[in-house]
């Protein structure tokens, strides 16, 4: 067996927040999840200094 990585989505709030799931599984039957929640934001067009 291969490394294998599984995504899920586990939240989708349109269209300010994302909330994933991975899975990773390595040969030896080892496993690692991480959980990522990401807040977006609209982004002013004006420049930073102005």
């Amino acid at each position: 067996m291969l490394f294998r990585e599984t995504q899920t989505f586990l939240e989708i709030d349109r269209p300010h927040r994302l909330v994933t799931e991975s899975v990773g599984v390595s040969p030896d039957g080892q496993s690692m999840t991480t959980r990522i929640e990401a807040f977006l934001t609209r982004r002013s067009s004006a420049p930073a200094d102005a």
